[in-house]
């Protein structure tokens, strides 16, 4: 049985090949890199699976992995631009009150007195927090801020994300 598009987690994009023996650069999109020397990396539209030999980091947010029957530079330019996965299954799991983007997409967002919002279509990382992208019930893009003042509960089991109404919120 093949996986279906919510089993897979975007964790990186291929950049560039990386010198003649078939290593790529890559652009990281995952806090856990690691997972790459432990699991099949899925590369492209098919998630072709690719047993990571070697890895080594080559900046902040920047790797070059060695794939198993990957030898040259032009096999590793095939790869150019292709996006690479990890099964969801395989994801790291958090310490308590952290979640992965994928778990928060699609919450139902309520205030703390009731009134639903929207939905959570998006998380942006901006450094000091993360923001929450909310389809309002009008049709309207709300950015949350995610924090403690402003979210209460995240409860995945009950699909929402219940947040405090607060002045300069415009809800």
């Amino acid at each position: 049985m093949s996986p279906k598009p919510d089993d897979w987690l975007l964790v990186g994009r291929v950049i560039a090949p990386f010198g003649i023996r078939g290593e790529v650069k890559i652009r990281l999109h995952t806090d856990y890199p690691e997972r790459f020397t432990k699991r099949p990396l899925y590369v492209g539209v098919d998630h072709a699976p690719f047993i990571v030999t070697s890895w080594r980091s080559h900046g902040p947010n920047v790797a070059v992995p060695a794939l198993q029957n990957v030898a040259t530079r032009d096999a590793a330019e095939a790869l150019r631009d292709a996006d690479l996965f990890a099964n969801a299954d395989d994801s790291v799991p958090l310490p308590e009150g952290e979640y992965y983007v994928h778990d928060l997409v699609g919450l139902t967002v309520v205030t703390d007195g009731g009134r639903v919002v929207g939905t959570v279509a998006d998380v942006m990382a901006t450094g000091s927090n993360d923001v929450y992208v909310v389809k309002s019930t009008d049709g309207r893009e709300l950015l949350i801020p995610a924090i403690k003042d402003v979210v209460d509960t995240i409860d995945l089991s009950a699909q929402r994300l219940v947040i405090h109404e607060m002045d300069g919120l415009d809800l």
